[in-house]
């Protein structure tokens, strides 16, 4: 009875959750809010690795079983099946989810498809574009700045927060904003309702 050796385990362990791995890092660069927890996460690491697998699993097959391929052809395509396919994969799901690709063929075709982002918070603060906030917190507090690209909102479900890179003071009804060299670190729980409004 033929076993797997070492090396075969490690390569088994590399093609069925390395890929998966990889995808959604990549992935998840471009879509903000989607975290896979427990079982969950397992399963979708499989799933992806399986589909990177069936893909390339000719490619790896007709490498390995060669007499004649030299060793660097066999680095070289288990390193394309588990890292840069992957990695591809990735970036191309991200690209179309960002630009809602697929959004717009449902809807072409009639379906109404649940929004890929989880949350109106990751929503918001998923736009690339610059933009005047203002923060109204729980005590009636508000801080008005500039959410721009040195801004950060968290995607992390369980420690909400946002940073705002400019702060400004804020004038009685249309009186101008003051521009101040402060930046502001806010809690979600603390926070009642945040206002953007376009540069």
């Amino acid at each position: 009875m033929i076993g797997l050796s070492d090396f075969d385990a490690v390569y088994v362990a590399m093609a069925f959750l390395v890929p998966g791995y990889v995808y959604f890092v990549v992935r998840g660069h471009l879509v903000p809010g989607h975290r896979s927890r427990g079982n969950e996460s397992i399963i979708r690491l499989l799933s992806v690795s399986t589909v990177n697998f069936a893909v390339w699993a000719w490619a790896v097959y007709l490498v390995v079983e060669s007499q004649d391929a030299p060793i660097w052809m066999h680095a070289a395509v288990w390193t394309f099946a588990i890292l840069v396919s992957p990695a591809l994969m990735g970036l191309l799901s991200g690209l179309m989810t960002k630009y809602q690709v697929l959004r717009w063929l449902y809807n072409r075709i009639g379906f109404s498809p649940a929004h890929i982002v989880p949350t109106s918070w990751d929503y918001a603060f998923s736009k690339p574009h610059e933009r005047f906030v203002i923060v109204v917190m729980n005590d009636g507090r508000r801080f008005a700045g500039l959410w721009g690209k040195d801004s950060f909102a968290s995607d992390e479900p369980g420690e909400r927060d946002i940073f705002i890179e400019k702060v400004y003071k804020i004038g009685a009804d249309d009186e101008p904003w003051t521009e101040t060299n402060r930046s502001v670190l806010i809690r979600a729980e603390a926070i009642r309702s945040v206002e953007f409004i376009p540069v």
